[in-house]
Order: C-alpha cells, then sequence, then structure tokens
C-alpha cells in the first residue's frame, strides 16, 4: 500500500514538473520567436528608412534637373525628369507605408517579448520554489 502512495505520489510530481517544463518551454518558445520577430521588422524598417532617403535624394535631384531642363527649354529632358520625380514620389509613398506597417508591427513584437519574457521568469521561479 504504501509503494503504490509512494508511486502516485511520484507520478503527481512527474507530471507536474512535466507540465511546468511544458510551460516553460512554451513561454522560451514564444520569446525566441518574439525576439526573432523584434530582429526582423527592426531590419525592415531600417530598410524602409533607408528607402524613404533614397527617394527623396532623387526627388531632390530630379525637381533640379527639370527646372534645369526647363529654364534651358529642353522639354523632353523636362518630361523625363517629372517621370523620375514621379516615380520617387511613388517610391517613398510605398517605403512609408512599409517603414509604418514594420513599426507597428515591432511595437507588437516588443510586447509580446516583454509578456513572453515574464512568463518565462515567472516558470523559472516557480520550478525554484520546488
Amino acid at each position: 500500500m504504501n509503494v503504490i502512495k509512494v508511486l502516485t505520489a511520484l507520478l503527481i510530481f512527474t507530471t507536474a514538473t512535466f507540465a511546468d517544463g511544458d510551460a516553460h518551454n512554451a513561454a522560451v518558445q514564444r520569446a525566441r520567436d518574439a525576439t526573432t520577430r523584434v530582429w526582423y521588422h527592426e531590419m525592415q524598417t531600417t530598410i524602409a528608412d533607408r528607402d524613404i532617403a533614397t527617394a527623396r535624394i532623387i526627388s531632390e535631384t530630379a525637381t533640379t534637373a527639370r527646372r534645369e531642363a526647363l529654364s534651358e527649354h529642353r522639354s523632353a529632358d523636362a518630361d523625363r525628369w517629372a517621370k523620375r520625380l514621379a516615380e520617387a514620389q511613388r517610391d517613398e509613398r510605398e517605403a512609408q507605408g512599409r517603414a509604418d506597417t514594420n513599426r507597428r508591427e515591432l511595437s507588437r513584437a516588443q510586447s509580446d517579448l516583454q509578456a513572453a519574457t515574464e512568463d518565462v521568469r515567472k516558470t523559472e521561479r516557480v520550478a525554484r520554489r520546488r
């Protein structure tokens, strides 16, 4: 009878330990996933910001070149630069949209990382108490 009690207690303890281990492993995995998402959206935001800067430089260049072409009565060049200006402005809007989206996703990923990190700490505190 005592053997059955000991085995039952051991089984319950083992099950509880594995359950906590599963919770801990799940929290660790969520933290890793969130870390990856943070890194990804930071990189995508940086790329979008650089694309915005590039588009602005091209816009400035196209505006200056178009003005110069107009002042020199080179309408074909002015038209070409106007098209380039329109493309650069479109590129800037598109990059701004990507930057905004990635900043929102980055904020979500950072919040998820904080929550997952707190879950990891909680499961570690519970495991230490045993």
